[in-house]
């Protein structure tokens, strides 16, 4: 057997049929069959898409942080509200009382 690129192949005329040898090309691989063509817009389609995918990913982020800080606003505001609508009342009820 000779040593090809790695790749042990067996020497013409030693027991082994021509037909059933792998010709190894420069590289020491054996050649593809059948191999389909390339798409020339597949790896633009697929930057485009992964992009879109980090795009998505950063948006969710952004929206859930500003959604929290919305959350806390309202809260904020309800809270406020709460305690001026209790001073209010209280006042009144000192008023009608005389408290």
């Amino acid at each position: 057997m000779a040593e090809n690129g790695g790749i042990a192949t067996a020497a013409a005329g030693h027991g082994e049929a021509a037909a059933d040898r792998v010709d190894l090309d420069e590289f020491g691989d054996p050649p593809v069959p059948n191999e389909p063509p390339l798409d020339p817009d597949a790896v633009e389609r697929a930057y485009w898409h992964h992009r879109a995918r980090r795009y998505a990913r950063i948006e969710r982020r952004r929206e859930s942080r500003r959604a929290g800080a919305r959350f806390w606003l309202v809260m904020l505001l309800l809270a406020a509200a709460s305690l001026a609508l209790a001073v209010f009342i209280a006042e009144q009820v000192q008023h009608l009382f005389g408290i």
